[in-house]
């Protein structure tokens, strides 16, 4: 099986995400997205502790993907997010959707 890397750190453009998930792990990864650099453009939780850490961010909270407004960005990140996410919801990432 070979090994993919993707480095999300571009020093010419700022990436955008869109983060999904429940618990303590999504926290922590939003946390490591934005000391990359990443934009977060929304959440999509209904966990206390993540929308927390958002609100602190200024980042909008969504309850469900269905929710967020149309954005395009060039990741989603699904961590621990219990959605099946759509098919047009998926390609709101021009790089790449990660579960």
């Amino acid at each position: 099986m070979e090994s993919i890397q993707i480095s999300i750190e571009n020093q010419q453009q700022t990436n955008s995400c869109i983060l999904l998930g429940e618990g303590s792990l999504p926290v922590y990864c939003m946390q490591l997205l934005q000391e990359q650099g990443c934009a977060i453009k929304a959440v999509v939780s209904t966990e206390k502790q993540l929308l927390e850490a958002a609100a602190l961010h200024q980042i909008p909270c969504y309850a469900a993907p269905g929710l967020v407004p149309d954005v395009e960005v060039e990741f989603i990140f699904s961590i621990n997010n219990r959605y099946i996410l759509k098919p047009e919801f998926i390609r709101r990432a021009s790089l790449m959707a990660i579960n």
